[in-house]
């Protein structure tokens, strides 16, 4: 499939800059999340790549879990940092 378009059609929204600037602040959220992760493991069965899990061996080989997707986000708790 061949996509067609010029580079006029394209619309860039630009960033407010009001937002940027010494009036702003930093704050930390803590928040709680049901997230689902998932981890590529090297084993010889199912069973070894539970055992490689659950033990945390799994992390020698190097590959790092991936957020697949987070919900029911609720914000705990709001601190001013800066």
């Amino acid at each position: 499939m061949i996509l067609n378009f010029n580079v006029s059609d394209l619309k860039t929204k630009l960033i407010d800059t009001n937002y940027i600037g010494d009036n702003m602040k930093t704050f930390k959220l803590h928040y709680t999340a049901d997230v689902w992760m998932s981890v590529e493991i090297e084993a010889k069965s199912q069973a070894d790549a539970e055992r490689l899990f659950n033990s945390g061996e799994h992390y020698e080989q190097g590959n790092h879990p991936v957020e697949e997707g987070m919900e029911n986000v609720k914000i705990d708790m709001i601190d001013e940092i800066k």
